[in-house]
């Protein structure tokens, strides 16, 4: 598995906007040199925009589950953190109870 993928997966979902725009300009342009009157762009658009939106559902996928790991993984970190503050104070509470007697 390539640990990279995630990055790229974001990456490719910020990037791909500007690919959309360059493939769609240049289609508009030979569309409007070639036969201004029928304009077959709006295809190219529409499929662009569909896998843009692809992009982005996969990318906003790919935020929700790192967001749910870190999530988790900071919720047991503080559970560790609290259990090992506990049992510092119940031996600070034993060890002054045995010193006093």
């Amino acid at each position: 598995m390539n640990p990279f993928k995630p990055v790229k997966t974001i990456v490719d979902a910020v990037t791909f906007p500007f690919e959309v725009i360059f493939v769609v300009g240049i289609c508009f342009v030979i569309n409007w040199m070639t036969s201004p009157g029928v304009w077959w762009v709006q295809w190219v658009a529409l499929g662009m925009g569909i896998a843009l939106i692809s992009k982005w559902a996969k990318a906003l996928k790919t935020i929700i589950g790192a967001a749910v790991v870190g999530g988790v993984g900071y919720a047991v970190y503080r559970w560790f953190q609290n259990r090992r503050d506990n049992e510092s104070t119940t031996l600070v509470n034993s060890t002054s109870t045995v010193t006093t007697n």
